[in-house]
């Protein structure tokens, strides 16, 4: 019997078109690799179930793709099939160039908080067209490291393994990322406020370089401006906000976050004009 590793090789090649380049990175359930089109010399993420997990890494990945076929945005890559060879499945996707938020915050110095605000402004644009589906689609794992901005500057959100249609008042996934997911998605509660607390969570770390811990009910935290007393006083509320242990302390809606943060973004542009 033919023994296949984990993961595979550079120079693999898959249904003799697609030739794997480089291993992206490595979840619990999936591998991502950057491949090319040997037909068209397009560049194409493929990810793969791990074999580790059997059953569970395939209903992951059929999942993820059932969710991609539903959506047209240009901030979400494509999909484009998938595949079984020798009993390994596969997704393939629109590649994006670009480098994760969370490299970028963990570079030499914080991003300034203009640049916060415009990405976190992009990420609520997605937010909204994803909601706002007739069947809306909740993210439930919005963190830095799946959004990846590319060389002009455009956030694309490149990972939907854990979200899930909207239906009934829930979602059909509960969990998350410690740090980034709402309290209530680890007591199987998730709706599209929970992506609002992601997106609040997403721009603490990117503003303070701070991750949180788990929330606690009636546990005190640390506003961005009270840890960077530079950061604008209004950015931090608008956070804070967001990051509000009860859902219903929360924006009503993505967009009426996104309509606060472009509001904030305007008078930053004001006050930098000033100095």
């Amino acid at each position: 019997m033919k023994v296949l590793s984990a993961t595979l090789a550079s120079g693999s090649i898959l249904r003799r078109r697609y030739r794997i380049l480089q291993l992206m990175g490595q979840g619990a359930v999936g591998a991502v690799y950057k491949s090319e089109d040997m037909r068209t010399g397009d560049l194409w993420a493929i990810k793969q179930a791990l074999p580790d997990n059997g059953r569970e890494a395939v209903r992951a990945l059929r999942h993820e793709s059932t969710i991609l076929a539903h959506l047209t945005h240009p901030k979400i890559p494509a999909l484009k099939e998938i595949f079984s060879i020798w009993g390994r499945h596969y997704m393939v996707r629109q590649f994006i160039q670009g480098v994760s938020l969370r490299v970028v915050a963990g570079q030499h110095s914080l991003p300034p908080e203009g640049d916060v605000l415009d990405w976190a402004i992009q990420v609520a644009d997605i937010l909204t067209y994803l909601h706002s589906l007739p069947v809306p689609v909740v993210v439930a794992d919005l963190k830095p490291s799946n959004m990846l901005l590319d060389r002009d500057g455009v956030v694309h959100l490149v990972d939907l393994g854990l979200a899930g249609f909207y239906r009934n008042g829930s979602s059909e996934h509960t969990g998350g990322t410690p740090g980034y997911a709402a309290p209530e998605q680890f007591v199987g509660h998730v709706g599209p406020r929970s992506d609002i607390y992601s997106l609040g969570a997403t721009m603490y770390y990117l503003l303070t370089g701070r991750k949180l811990e788990r929330r606690q009910p009636n546990t005190s935290l640390a506003s961005p401006h009270e840890l960077r007393p530079e950061i604008t006083p209004g950015i931090s509320n608008i956070v804070m906000k967001a990051l509000s242990y009860n859902i219903g302390d929360r924006f009503i809606s993505v967009s009426e976050l996104k309509g606060r943060l472009l509001a904030q973004a305007a008078m930053l542009s004001v006050l930098n004009e000033i100095d």
